[in-house]
């Protein structure tokens, strides 16, 4: 771990280790995770986990993108999910939904309320 590197803060700076095996040996890591599998890429599940076999998985820069500490998350229906999968999911802009949350909006009202309805004021309006 390199304190000077841009990505140290990211990483080593906030305690995120690889497996003793896989700083040894790649034949190891291979031996754990097999080989990358076409249009892949190395996730952690928990990412604040570190790098070992039972945190690691090849995902979709889909999946990776919805696994970052960056995004923000809504419950709908008890279930967890990003803004991104919820405004997918109810077919939406998340631009819409993430405006929505920021005025005080519920999860549930911000993804699923109709265009141009406010909750707070039961009103039409451009939200």
């Amino acid at each position: 771990m390199n304190p000077n590197d841009k990505g140290y803060k990211d990483y080593g700076g906030r305690g995120i280790l690889m497996c003793a095996q896989w700083m040894e040996s790649f034949s190891a890591f291979i031996e754990h995770m097999g080989p990358c599998p076409e249009g892949l890429t190395l996730d952690r599940r928990d990412v604040n986990g570190h790098y070992e076999p039972d945190n690691c998985r090849w995902a979709t820069m889909v999946e990776q993108q919805n696994n970052t500490r960056q995004n923000r998350h809504v419950t709908i229906n008890g279930a967890i999910m990003t803004v991104a999968n919820a405004a997918r999911l109810a077919g939406v802009a998340p631009w819409r939904v993430y405006h929505r949350l920021d005025q005080g909006w519920s999860d549930h009202h911000a993804v699923f309320e109709p265009v141009g309805w406010t909750a707070q004021q039961g009103s039409m309006a451009f939200v």
